[in-house]
């Protein structure tokens, strides 16, 4: 018997890796997934029939009353297009094309019939675990993991063939590749990598309201596994360097008419192209998974987009979470710095120069520190426009929203209230007046991201929004005890600007080309540095460029000149921390997954400029490396 198994698995191998039937499977998944596509197509556009046979029934019984039955459009299609939610046809269309792309891979690398094998063989053991309820995360986490591992090993092995090019760098960039799947360290990374993806969705709490669970799943889904490849990245990139010098198998590269530049460059595409592979596999699941959670049943709802009766078209829970999380939506800070008056600011920058040289009158004020002399006044008198008194108001202004108006589209207020020490158990009472015509009094708790929902109505006809903010019950004598200060980026207007699904694939793109960048480092480093040394001066400059706004925020508070003297210390502190903090503070600033949780646009001027720095960084640092190693004496024979 296991004669004939072996026998038989050698035919299936020989027969996959044939052109004839790699040419014929290419053709039936092509028509079976054009045919899965109609099919599916069809499905979501036919009526739902539950919501037909409750119309015909009103419509029967207002027949019976003399009378005509409106046709209310309460169905899901009517619910997901009031809220401007995306249709499941694009999420399922697009599982359908990455199924059919997998198989396609697979099938020209000569493996299909293994794929199939192995998928059959996930299916015995899930199945069974499926069908169990107390067993149905154990199920999720295996297929997960398999689902996940076997595309990744698909698109490792696409991405091989696509370096198949009989060139220097890309003959390098394959042994990169294949030093990915024997190297301990890349392989636990990636390991890790599957399994967290794999097993989150299991550790969603189904009793949270589903937008919570959709935001936690997106922040860990991407963050997470973000820093993961960025680790892998820092490491691998290191450590396939540096083990090639320290284990001499260099050498055997050097001697081959291989150039410098062209090493340097091998070994950063292959680590480049190991990060497209697991990217495109960790986007799309997290992206499906992020689909298929949209369509569960929200609080307040018997399935997807059908509120309980007396909810009401749209639940609460659906609302926030199609609005203002799987949404793009463009934030719009009031116009407060249109306000103050550049006269006052130059007579109150004279006055503080004036007072500077009384108490010391051979001070000398540089054009700098005229320049820093009135930023801080005006972030002072802006400060003081945004603080509101008790029992007082103030009127903030919100411009360039014409397109909501026209429209007739909804716009999201988002504040965060802050006063005194913030204790989160104090409640204020506040009341907007929004637009002249709405009356909204709110209570509110302190230092907690709160939204309120605007009609467009309330927009004028320059695209103007008022907003007029009291800090107590207008109209009475009722005050907050303490004033409340609206922070800049706490006080917007969040507008809708383009779709969740546009948005994500911008965002995983500008976190590969940061993945390219701390390539760069990783190579870079290792050119000169041991492994260790290597690892410690690429983390020291990761972490300085991902913590570069907080740097360079704290170092402006971090000056030298103290009352008691000038503190020598400090003056070496910025010195070193300085420079670093203003090199890498463009790298900093690119946070596309927090915009991503909160559904904010991440617009296409933030990808192109993420694309021209990082690619110019990128290549400065690969030049650094090349400089570097084309003075190295590889050829040095230590005596070992």
């Amino acid at each position: 018997m296991i004669p004939r198994v072996r026998e038989w698995l050698r035919v299936c191998a020989r027969v996959q890796g044939t052109t004839r039937f790699k040419t014929v499977a290419s053709a039936v998944i092509v028509v079976l997934a054009l045919l899965a596509l109609g099919g599916w197509l069809v499905l979501a556009n036919a009526p739902d029939t539950a919501e037909v046979a409750r119309q015909a029934a009103a419509e029967a019984t207002a027949a019976d009353a003399g009378a005509t039955a409106p046709r209310a459009a309460t169905g899901a299609t009517a619910v997901r297009g009031l809220l401007g939610a995306t249709s499941p046809v694009y999420a399922v269309s697009i599982g359908i094309l990455a199924v059919a792309g997998v198989l396609l891979v697979v099938t020209w690398l000569g493996v299909l019939l293994t794929y199939v094998g192995l998928g059959l063989v996930a299916l015995v053991v899930v199945a069974p675990l499926w069908a169990g309820e107390s067993t149905r995360g154990a199920a999720l986490v295996i297929g997960g993991a398999v689902a996940l591992s076997g595309s990744f090993t698909a698109l490792l092995q696409g991405v091989r063939a696509l370096l198949g090019y009989r060139t220097p760098v890309f003959a390098v960039a394959q042994t990169v590749l294949a030093e990915a799947v024997r190297m301990k360290i890349s392989v636990v990374f990636i390991v890790m990598l599957v399994f967290l993806l794999a097993a989150l969705p299991a550790y969603l709490d189904p009793g949270r309201p589903l937008r919570f669970r959709v935001q936690t799943f997106l922040q860990w889904g991407t963050a997470g596994a973000y820093w993961l490849m960025l680790m892998l990245t820092l490491f691998f990139s290191i450590a396939t360097v540096a083990f090639e010098q320290r284990d001499k198998v260099i050498w055997q590269t050097m001697t081959k008419p291989v150039r410098p530049i062209e090493y340097i460059l091998g070994k950063w595409l292959g680590v480049v192209s190991l990060n497209a592979a697991l990217m495109l596999a960790t986007a799309s699941g997290v992206f499906l998974f992020t689909e298929y959670l949209r369509n569960q049943p929200a609080q307040g709802e018997i399935r997807a987009y059908v509120a309980r009766q007396g909810e009401g078209p749209v639940t609460l829970d659906r609302r926030i979470l199609e609005t203002q999380v799987l949404t793009a939506r463009r934030v719009i800070e009031p116009a407060i710095r249109e306000l103050i008056e550049a006269e006052r600011v130059d007579e109150l920058v004279e006055l503080e120069i004036a007072e500077v040289r009384r108490r010391d009158d051979m001070v000398t004020v540089s054009a700098r520190g005229r320049a820093l002399i009135r930023e801080d006044i005006v972030a002072a008198i802006e400060h003081q426009y945004r603080t509101i008194a008790p029992g007082t108001g103030r009127a903030f202004m919100f411009e360039g929203l014409s397109r909501e108006r026209d429209r007739g589209e909804p716009v999201t207020l988002r504040f965060t209230v802050k006063s005194g020490s913030n204790l989160p158990s104090a409640l204020y009472e506040l009341t907007f007046l929004v637009g002249g015509r709405y009356f909204i009094p709110r209570q509110t708790s302190l230092g907690a991201a709160q939204t309120l929902d605007i009609p467009a109505d309330a927009i004028d006809e320059n695209g103007a929004l008022l907003v007029d903010i009291w800090n107590g019950q207008y109209g009475t004598e009722f005050a907050n005890p303490l004033s409340i200060t609206f922070e800049r980026g706490s006080l917007e207007i969040l507008a809708s600007a383009g779709s969740f699904e546009l948005n994500y694939a911008r965002v995983m793109l500008v976190l590969w080309l940061k993945l390219c960048f701390i390539a760069a480092i990783g190579v870079t480093c290792a050119t000169f540095l041991s492994f260790p040394v290597a690892c410690l001066a690429a983390i020291v400059l990761l972490f300085a460029a991902e913590a570069s706004p907080f740097l360079n925020e704290a170092l402006e508070q971090y000056t030298p000149e103290t009352r008691d003297g000038y503190d020598w210390i400090a003056f070496v502190v910025r010195l070193v921390a300085v420079p670093i903090a203003k090199a890498f503070i463009w790298y900093g600033e690119l946070r596309p997954t927090a915009d991503l949780v909160d559904g904010r646009l991440v617009p296409w001027g933030v990808l192109v400029r993420a694309i021209l720095s990082l690619g110019v960084s990128t290549a400065a640092m690969l030049g650094i490396g090349w400089l570097i190693f084309r003075k190295r004496e590889l050829g040095t024979y230590s005596g070992r």
